[in-house]
């Protein structure tokens, strides 16, 4: 595979159709469904399959009728060191494929000979595919759970309709968030990167919240920053969000961490700017529902000194001071943090949070403006191209998303010309399309981003 990849829309990781189609049997599968001679009702191909492999000594059989079947899911995740799996080099991403022969559905594990046929998007969400080979994996830590391994495939056309009412054979698969078939982990990746929140794990209802501060002691953040090393309790922190990075994926398979999320957010209050450091398992509880702007109230947090060689962003207002000797640190435990976001009818003025002041510039003035400064643009998109894909690194399985964009405001015969990466949004990243207003607030203008000439 090459070091860059264009991917077309290829749709969700997982179908939401549900159409039904005269053309084909009930279930919209075609093919999908074996019906057997004064028998009522169809057999399962899948559950025929089972036991066969259950009869098998060898725990691997060839399906005695090969029948298409439907692919509903394909989801990613990092796999933990597993004795089976020490001959293949990490970063090790696996893929659980859900498929359906119209009486029911099973997720099965895809044999990782063939995680190619995801990376070249053959095997994807809404085709038929055949079915040629399969084995059975035992999972020790989940007692009588087989789990169904796809060793050998043919992947089809692309299926007009597919139901996705037919019920799991395993009412486990059913489980609310998704748990992967194997390893320790519980939820899955973005398909095609490790940027974007994905799955059920990843809450949004987080809501401002009233706060009585008679009995809150709030320390500015000038003063932590000259007393932190003094202190083992921290009075609250009163700030607002002026920047909120994308989100890091720093999952390994050596490693037992469940939710290995890391993401940084720039906070201010009247004394000066810090770096708040999100981990593990508050991401997926708070992330989707803090946005620049809103107001927190920070209690139980830690403080440790700054990571000397960690890129700092670009000071979103130059005037405010930049606290660079320290971090805040939010755990859910060690100490639990406690978030409040305060409702910005209750922010007082002689609180001088500090506002959010935008910098918009036009196309006929960013020429004139030197490197790496900060600006704000606004404009109707007059072109959206395809999400494309690059590697990190080389021999490596993770990958850049991206997509480039062509920005016009009038002022200027010629667009804005903007990469976006992933930016951790994929409900905008993904249904970004021409004619709508777009707003791209902190826009690094970097030699990447070129003028038309």
């Amino acid at each position: 595979m090459s070091g860059e990849l264009e991917q077309p829309q290829a749709g969700p990781s997982r179908t939401g159709l549900n159409l039904p189609n005269p053309e084909r049997n009930e279930t919209g599968v075609p093919g999908g469904v074996i019906r057997r001679a004064g028998t009522q009702g169809p057999t399962s191909w899948i559950q025929k399959v089972l036991e066969q492999i259950t009869d098998s000594p060898l725990q691997s059989v060839t399906p005695s009728e090969v029948v298409p079947v439907a692919v509903l899911a394909v989801q990613r995740y990092l796999l933990e060191d597993e004795p089976r799996d020490r001959i293949l080099k990490p970063p090790f991403y696996c893929y659980d494929v859900t498929i359906s022969d119209g009486v029911y559905q099973e997720k099965c594990y895809l044999d990782p000979s063939l995680n190619f046929l995801v990376y070249k998007n053959i095997l994807k969400v809404g085709i038929e595919m055949k079915i040629f080979r399969v084995s059975c994996i035992y999972n020790e830590k989940r007692l009588g759970q087989g789990i169904l391994c796809i060793d050998n495939v043919h992947c089809g056309e692309t299926l007009d309709t597919i139901s996705v009412e037919t019920p799991f054979r395993n009412s486990a698969h059913e489980e609310i968030p998704e748990r992967p078939l194997r390893g320790g982990k519980s939820h899955y990746l973005a398909l095609w990167n490790n940027e974007d929140p994905y799955g059920d794990i990843w809450l949004t209802n987080k809501q401002p919240e009233e706060h009585n501060f008679n009995n809150t002691r709030i320390i500015s953040l000038s003063h932590l920053e000259m007393t932190w090393n003094n202190r083992k309790n921290f009075p609250a922190l009163l700030v607002r969000i002026l920047h909120k990075s994308r989100l890091r994926y720093y999952g390994k398979p050596d490693k037992k961490m469940i939710e290995p999320y890391q993401t940084f957010l720039e906070v201010a209050d009247s004394s000066g700017t810090v770096s708040v450091v999100m981990w593990n398992a508050l991401c997926p509880e708070w992330y989707k529902s803090l946005r620049v702007g809103l107001v927190l109230l920070l209690q139980d947090y830690s403080v440790k000194r700054s990571y000397p060689f960690r890129l700092q962003p670009l000071p979103v207002d130059p005037q405010i001071k930049l606290i660079s000797t320290m971090e805040v640190c939010l755990n859910l435990r060690d100490p639990p943090t406690n978030i409040i976001i305060i409702p910005e009818r209750q922010v007082k003025p002689e609180w001088r949070l500090p506002k959010l002041n935008h910098r918009f510039v036009t196309r006929s003035e960013l020429d004139n403006m030197a490197e790496k400064q900060i600006c704000d643009v606004v404009g109707i998109l007059v072109f959206v191209g395809r999400v494309q894909r690059s590697k990190k690194k080389e021999n490596r399985e993770d990958f850049w998303s991206y997509r480039w964009l062509h920005i016009a405001d009038g002022t200027s015969q010629h667009p804005f010309i903007v990469q976006l990466f992933s930016t951790s949004q994929p409900e905008i990243f993904e249904n970004i399309c021409p004619s709508t207003k777009f707003q791209y607030f902190y826009f690094f203008l970097f030699l990447e981003v070129r003028t038309l000439t």
